[in-house]
């Protein structure tokens, strides 16, 4: 008994100081990638509009979900806590299947317009427009809203996780559905994705080459550098997508087997997997501002 109250203040301390760090992390790196979304006229709408909804995305976590963890013990959300306990719970269950949700599938959309943009060059103005963004954009909303709406139609219901020190759907059915429609599929397809991105990257290495040939005789950079502005947003995508994937994982591990997985490793893990998403947001902050050309 004693052990296990033990092990519970190590995950409480540990929460406190690693949700601490990630709440202000997050808030951070997200509004300076904001800041230099709105500063980089030279970036092509469309990826800017794709790039500002996963900030806004990931600032829904960072200030809606987030301030709970902070404080573990506290009864804002626990069942012993105030008549409107509940109601905060399911709030902030809702805001945090939302925002993760929301978050993989516009991964996924830009890890499409890279395609297009790498794959179909002279098609890509004409494939991708602001319109078709902004559908897309509706689409993902819409996706997000209705995963995260489930738990109010029956499948399974929002309660407090003092595991987790937050608000999740009870029961393994919905975790499985999240692992499968948010997790799995949007994963895999993005590991598709960019596979076919390298592919096409590998089939223009000799395009690349006799371009720099071409410079050396003086033609213009402009189709290299927007190649390499390309690669740029690429890598920054790769990291988006390679830091959410072992958050995901331990987060969903940690609730289809909490009760063979210690609460201090297990918090630990997850904490520091989310202190790995801002980073990424932070670098792509600091890569979009060395962009200086327009897309293909």
């Amino acid at each position: 008994m004693e052990s296990q109250q033990d092990d519970r203040g190590i995950a409480v301390s540990i929460s406190m100081v690693l949700s601490t760090s990630f709440l202000i992390l997050t808030v951070t790196g997200n509004l300076l990638v904001l800041l230099v979304l709105g500063r980089a006229g030279q970036l092509r709408a469309t990826v800017r509009l794709l790039l500002v909804n996963l900030a806004v995305l990931d600032l829904t976590l960072g200030c809606f979900v987030l301030p709970y963890v902070v404080n573990p013990s506290n009864d804002s959300l626990s069942p012993q806590g105030s008549p409107d306990s509940a109601v905060f719970c399911q709030a902030v269950g809702f805001m945090r299947v939302l925002s993760l949700s929301g978050s993989s599938f516009t991964l996924f959309a830009l890890s499409y317009e890279r395609y297009v943009a790498i794959a179909y060059p002279l098609k890509h103005m004409h494939m991708i427009t602001v319109e078709t963004v902004v559908k897309y954009m509706v689409v993902i909303w819409l996706l997000a809203v209705t995963v995260a709406v489930l738990p109010f139609l029956g499948l399974g219901q929002y309660l407090y996780s003092p595991h987790q020190f937050v608000c999740w759907p009870e029961g393994h059915t919905f975790t499985l559905v999240f692992v499968f429609l948010v997790f799995f599929t949007t994963f895999v397809n993005m590991v598709f994705m960019y596979f076919c991105i390298f592919r096409a990257v590998r089939r223009r290495r000799s395009i690349i080459h006799a371009l720099v040939l071409r410079i050396a005789q003086g033609f213009t950079g402009q189709k290299v550098e927007r190649f390499r502005t390309t690669t740029t947003i690429t890598l920054v995508l790769g990291v988006y997508g390679i830091t959410w994937a072992p958050f995901c994982c331990t987060h969903v591990l940690s609730i289809l087997f909490r009760a063979f997985t210690p609460v201090a490793a297990t918090e630990m893990l997850t904490t520091c997997f989310l202190l790995f998403i801002t980073p990424s947001d932070i670098t792509a902050a600091g890569l979009l501002k060395l962009i200086k050309a327009e897309y293909f």
